[in-house]
């Protein structure tokens, strides 16, 4: 006998147990990114030395033992930060040289997006290279991945300017070391000296947009 809409075929068990599951991970993903969000709040109200599960599990209204059960110390919670972190980093990397058509000036692009980040997110960004820089060796971790992939695109981006004629004929490397140093000094410079005087750090970086040297490339 055919079923109607008004007479749908019931759903087996083993359907029901499959919804159930996905129910239940929905949860405790959502749960975990609650977890995530209210301990990045924590991390930027307190900073690094006074961050505590006890007071992320306050600003969610959860006892402590709810979130031992997703991350397994405050170490732990924390990486888990720096991953979620250097993710969005290395998007925000990504989308600035995906959206700028001229290849002459995407390292500038990157580069200006590269100092905007920092200074948006100064708490992430200084636990990410001034606090536990060590995490970023950490070859396991996301914030790890993330990070090569950053200075891999400032590196293929610099080797094809050297080739192109974009930037100077030089060792690829030490250049893109440079401008890494540049950005990087241009962000701290950013979240302090230049902190209550925005424009400053707005002059600085128009020197990104600049055009780059007209020369023919040595055969």
């Amino acid at each position: 006998m055919a079923h109607s809409e008004e007479n749908p075929i019931p759903p087996t068990e083993r359907q029901v147990r499959e919804a159930s599951r996905q129910r239940r991970e929905g949860e405790k993903q959502a749960l975990r990114q609650a977890i995530l969000d209210a301990a990045s709040e924590v991390f930027l109200e307190k900073g690094l030395e006074s961050f505590s599960m006890r007071l992320v599990a306050s600003k969610i209204g959860y006892s402590a033992t709810t979130i031992y059960h997703h991350f397994k110390n405050k170490e732990d919670l924390l990486r888990a930060i720096l991953d979620q972190s250097f993710g969005e980093f290395a998007q925000a990397m990504q989308e600035s040289l995906a959206a700028e058509p001229d290849p002459s000036r995407r390292m500038g692009a990157m580069g200006k997006a590269y100092v905007r980040f920092g200074v948006a997110h100064p708490t992430h960004y200084q636990l990410m290279y001034n606090q536990r820089p060590d995490w970023l060796l950490d070859e396991s971790s996301l914030a790890a991945e993330a990070y090569h992939l950053t200075y891999g695109l400032l590196l293929e981006g610099v080797k094809e300017g050297v080739s192109q004629g974009w930037l100077p004929p030089t060792d690829p490397r030490p250049l893109a070391d440079w401008m890494w140093a540049t950005v990087h000094g241009l962000v701290m410079l950013g979240i302090t000296e230049f902190r209550e005087d925005p424009d400053r750090l707005e002059a600085a970086m128009t020197l990104f947009d600049l055009a780059p040297p007209s020369h023919e490339v040595p055969q």
